[in-house]
């Protein structure tokens, strides 16, 4: 039996004809509900007027709505029409989405698009159009984001924390300045200055991310030598690869294949992904004098595996950028210092004198792929 299968253009094909099916049932369920609200309180020419604009707006949150439903909706639609001659009953319309920086929708997500809708009922045209974005993942509003959070004496956290399961501060001298989410129970032994919220107080955050994104940076990455685990007095970066040729981005992949990985001394300007940590009490060590700082638009660091173990002898080097981990158990030991968030996928555990300071650059300029992948209104943008 020969199962039909769709080019490109069809399947755009099929996500048009989704919309305009859904933009027309939005429309005459609120085009109803709006004669009826207005048969006795306007005259005929100003009902139409104002039935215009608001099928105009509605039209664009639809489209924002679609967005969200289909993910993929920046490879299947192309910045221009993106419905054309739609009607219900004496009103046509046409929904338009611009990449207002290259007209390329696909290319990236940073681009803002600008959603336009105009609406004819009675001759009368209204165009009513709107800016949006792709707009951070929750996530990076927070200091840390994880399956659960302990920390112990003297960690010290500058910034939110959303916790999915618990939080534990186990004793006086834990700080976390800043508010707290959490899922379930806490035991607060600390300081906690800003307010304690459950999931049944704040809207629930979307889940935590896990490695889909990561498949993109390893695609982009140059692997390092598989036999290393102790590299001493390198630089890494997006003109220096000490092992072979520089990539042009600075992200590096290794595969540790279950074994303790240790920069010494080094200098990072880029990102390194560490794979295969292992399940055992593996380390991720920086000793030395060795910084890793990442570029815009990129995560300092991604490390996977069972359990790792961030370490420090660095004397309060720092970290500075997103630390993501996909493990089932991270602990972060005595003074480490991150300027960023850290993300875990399972436990977290902050050891004695560790920092994590949040940058609210990793909010308004977030790395690749840590975007929502629908579309958001830029406030103050209707027209």
């Amino acid at each position: 039996m020969n199962k039909k299968r769709f080019t490109g253009k069809q399947k755009g094909s099929i996500y048009f004809l989704v919309l305009a099916s859904a933009l027309v049932l939005v429309l005459s369920v609120i085009g109803i509900s709006y004669t009826i609200m207005h048969s006795r309180k306007v005259s005929e020419s100003i009902e139409s007027i104002d039935q215009t604009e608001v099928y105009a707006e509605l039209g664009i949150r639809h489209a924002i709505s679609f967005t969200n439903q289909a993910g993929n909706w920046r490879t299947v639609l192309n910045s221009g029409p993106w419905l054309t001659g739609g009607k219900m009953g004496d009103a046509t319309y046409e929904l338009a989405g611009i990449d207002t920086f290259d007209s390329n929708l696909a290319n990236n997500e940073t681009d803002r698009v600008t959603l336009a809708c105009t609406v004819t009922i009675d001759d009368i045209t209204r165009t009513r159009s709107l800016q949006a974005r792709q707009e951070a993942m929750d996530f990076l509003s927070y200091a840390i984001a994880a399956g659960s959070v302990r920390l112990n004496n003297n960690a010290r956290i500058s910034g939110d924390v959303y916790s999915v399961n618990t939080l534990q501060l186990t004793n006086s001298s834990c700080v976390i300045n800043g508010n707290v989410l959490i899922n379930q129970g806490y035991s607060n032994f600390g300081i906690i200055s800003g307010a304690i919220n459950s999931s049944s107080d704040l809207m629930q955050l979307e889940p935590l991310p896990q490695n889909n994104f990561v498949t993109y940076y390893e695609s982009l990455a140059t692997p390092l030598p598989s036999d290393l685990e102790n590299i001493s007095n390198r630089t890494f970066s997006s003109t220096s690869n000490p092992y072979g040729t520089p990539n042009p981005l600075g992200i590096y992949l290794i595969n540790a294949a279950n074994e303790d990985v240790t920069f010494n001394n080094c200098t990072i300007n880029g990102t390194i992904i560490v794979n295969n940590i292992g399940s055992g009490s593996n380390l991720f060590r920086i000793d030395g004098t060795t910084r890793i700082t990442a570029p815009a638009n990129q995560p300092a660091l991604i490390l996977q595996g069972g359990n790792v173990r961030l370490e420090s002898h660095s004397a309060g080097l720092p970290i500075n950028g997103l630390v993501y981990m996909n493990v089932a158990n991270a602990e972060i030991e005595e003074n480490q210092v991150i300027n960023g968030t850290v993300v875990v996928t399972g436990n977290l555990v902050v050891e004695e004198n560790a920092q994590i300071n949040y940058n609210s650059m990793l909010k308004s300029s977030p790395p690749l792929k840590f975007r929502n992948h629908y579309l958001s209104p830029i406030a103050n943008t209707w027209n």
